[in-house]
C-alpha cells in the first residue's frame, strides 16, 4: 500500500472531475495561489490546504494508534452565491466519488472521512463569496 497525504487525494479528486475543472477553468491550487492569479483576481478557484493530523493516541501513556485523522480544508471562491453553490456541490460530488469508488483504502490507506463546512462569507473588496469545506480523513498507518 502506497501512503498518500490526504490533501493530495483531494487534489486528485478535484482534478479528475470535468465539472470542477470547467467551473474553475483549471484553477485548483494546493496551499497557496500563484502570485499572478492573485493580482488578476481570477475567480472562481479552489485552494486545498493540509491542516494537520491527530492520532488515536489520547495521552502520553497510550501506545500510538494505527490510524491518523488528517484535516484538509477546501476553500471555494466564486463571484456570487449561485456560482459558489454550483462549485461547492461539484467539489463535494467529486471528492465523495473519488474517495468512495477508487479503492482508496487498498491504494492509499484511506479508511473514512467526515465533512463539515464554514459559513458562507463575502469580501466586498474583490467582490467574491467563499466557503470552506473541512474534511477529516482517517488514514491507516500500518
Amino acid at each position: 500500500m502506497e501512503k498518500i497525504v490526504a490533501d493530495i487525494a483531494v487534489i486528485h479528486a478535484l482534478s479528475a472531475s470535468d465539472t470542477v475543472l470547467t467551473l474553475t477553468e483549471g484553477r485548483i491550487f494546493n496551499t497557496i495561489r500563484p502570485e499572478l492569479d492573485e493580482k488578476e483576481d481570477k475567480i472562481p478557484y479552489i485552494v486545498v490546504t493540509y491542516e494537520g493530523m491527530t492520532n488515536d493516541c489520547d495521552n502520553k501513556d497510550m501506545v500510538e494508534g494505527a490510524s491518523d485523522n488528517e484535516r484538509v480544508q477546501v476553500l471555494c471562491v466564486a463571484c456570487d452565491r449561485i456560482q459558489l453553490a454550483n462549485l461547492i456541490n461539484a467539489a463535494r460530488d467529486a471528492i465523495r466519488e473519488y474517495l468512495d469508488t477508487n479503492n482508496c483504502f487498498e491504494k492509499y490507506g484511506i479508511d473514512d472521512y467526515e465533512l463539515s463546512a464554514s459559513a458562507i462569507l463575502s469580501d466586498w473588496t474583490v467582490p467574491c463569496t467563499y466557503q470552506s469545506l473541512n474534511y477529516s480523513i482517517t488514514t491507516s498507518i500500518v
